[in-house]
């Protein structure tokens, strides 16, 4: 099974860390592809940017972006455009973090999310408790920073993120999960570093995907 992940943002550092740990975690002979979305903003930063890149996403459909492909998987925070890809094309669809709280589940486990913006908030919650998902978040804690401020090497947003990760009391049964893909080096650094418990999206991704290699 051929698949696509499509990062719905035009981020190209972004869709190069996507790439990278996929690359680094997905099983020997997989056949995908990751890819970015020309036109769509370079960071869904808020709920316009949500609603453009979804638009987007739906224009580069018709135009058979997805071509040769079996399995659509997007790659947002928000699963940009999940509900209407579904009608759009005959691909299997996935949402990167429908998928990410669908493995947790089966696991057993409860998540305290760390998100961006609290204008982004209701939009979380909302896919929090879509069907398959609902329940597996416990509760949420957000960083008053727009993702937009959030990319690169940004020290403010990694202390932030490390007191809020510090004040959680999370614990490996109820670990933290930092949404979205502005989170993913912070995450990795605050897992190496503080030995917090941080679930690693990519690799729950794969996993619910049957694409992980077996962890070594």
């Amino acid at each position: 099974m051929r698949t696509l992940f499509l990062n719905p943002n035009s981020d190209a550092s972004i869709t190069a860390t996507f790439r990278q740990r996929i690359d680094a975690l997905a099983r020997t002979g997989e056949a995908y592809e990751v890819a970015r979305l020309p036109g769509s903003p370079r960071i869904i930063a808020s709920p316009e940017d949500n609603l453009q890149a979804q638009a987007v996403l739906l224009d580069s459909l018709e135009a058979g972006v997805a071509g040769g492909f079996q399995r659509l998987v997007l790659m947002s925070s928000l699963d940009t455009g999940y509900e209407v890809a579904q009608t759009r094309t005959p691909l299997r669809v996935h949402g990167f973090t429908r998928s990410v709280l669908e493995w947790n589940r089966r696991q057993g486990r409860r998540l305290h999310a760390v998100t961006f913006d609290a204008a982004m908030t209701p939009l979380y919650q909302a896919l929090f408790e879509s069907p398959g998902c609902a329940g597996v978040v416990r509760s949420i804690s957000t960083v008053p920073m727009s993702p937009a401020s959030v990319t690169g090497s940004n020290r403010q947003a990694m202390e932030a993120v490390r007191a809020l990760c510090r004040d959680s009391h999370a614990t490996p049964e109820t670990p933290l999960f930092i949404v979205g893909a502005v989170g993913l080096t912070i995450a990795q650094t605050l897992r190496n570093e503080d030995a917090l418990p941080i679930i690693d999206p990519v690799a729950d991704l794969l996993a619910r995907l049957d694409m992980r290699a077996d962890p070594r």
